[in-house]
């Protein structure tokens, strides 16, 4: 009601930008890239694809229908497709359905720490395939597996082995900044978001909502080298493309 203008960043659903001109995204649409991950199953190989969706989530549903929409075409067959809610404490009989119809590959659609049990239940109870997930991955969600998750992917909008000079220069600023420590596509989402915020600002050298509005809104439309890449909005939104990455020994690795 106040026009105060806002900043989010990994708020994917509808309705968010819709509330006015004062609301910006500073991250990538995961449906607009989730595709890639579908791409990369059918260029490694994959026939036999089981999906498990947290229902609860409309992010993740997105991604089920991309994938249910692209499968096909591209010769995959889902063989299984289950569904949990966001409250449902047992997964085990939705992990034993899948193994059952005998997948290439199980895709895991649901946040990190579901995400993290998920995996870690598949490959407890014998599952050899792979393991392709989403974005809640980041964020190195799946250290506490160890060795268990190693070969498990998933597309990004960020992976800290990117050449672009934008993620170079936050890489290195990041890991002097905090002991070595490699940064997260968490961590490149809200340096590039505020780092639009200060443009925005300075643009317009007021702190008057309106000014400021019409900053970001200058900001975006001519964007700027950040940790993504060149960032720049459309509709108030940021725009960016997907990396494939896999887990290997407790990191994350840039394979497409």
């Amino acid at each position: 009601r106040g026009r105060q203008p806002l900043i989010f960043t990994q708020a994917g659903s509808k309705g968010i930008l819709e509330a006015g001109n004062f609301i910006y995204r500073a991250t990538p649409l995961q449906p607009d890239f989730f595709h890639i991950s579908v791409e990369y199953l059918q260029k490694i190989g994959i026939k036999r694809l089981a999906l498990l969706t947290d229902t609860n989530t409309p992010t993740v549903v997105e991604f089920r229908t991309i994938t249910k929409q692209l499968a096909p075409k591209l010769k995959i067959e889902i063989v299984a497709d289950e569904e949990i809610t966001t409250s449902a404490a047992d997964i085990s009989t939705q992990i034993t359905k899948m193994i059952a119809a005998k997948p290439d590959a199980a895709m895991i659609l649901m946040l990190a720490g579901r995400s993290v049990s998920a995996v870690s239940q598949l490959r407890q109870n014998g599952f050899k395939g792979r393991i392709v997930g989403n974005q809640a991955m980041g964020g190195r969600a799946l250290a506490p597996l160890g060795e268990v998750a190693d070969g498990v992917i998933w597309v990004t909008d960020f992976d800290p082995a990117q050449k672009n000079p934008g993620a170079v220069k936050f890489v290195a600023a990041y890991k002097a900044k905090y002991q070595g420590q490699t940064p997260s596509n968490f961590a490149a989402e809200g340096y590039d978001a505020i780092y639009f915020a200060a443009l925005g600002l300075k643009k317009t050298n007021s702190v008057e909502p309106e000014a400021v509005i019409k900053g970001l809104e200058a900001a975006g439309n001519e964007g700027f080298p950040g940790a993504l890449g060149q960032v720049k909005f459309s509709a108030r939104q940021q725009q960016g493309s997907g990396v494939m990455v896999e887990w290997r020994k407790g990191e994350e690795v840039p394979i497409q």
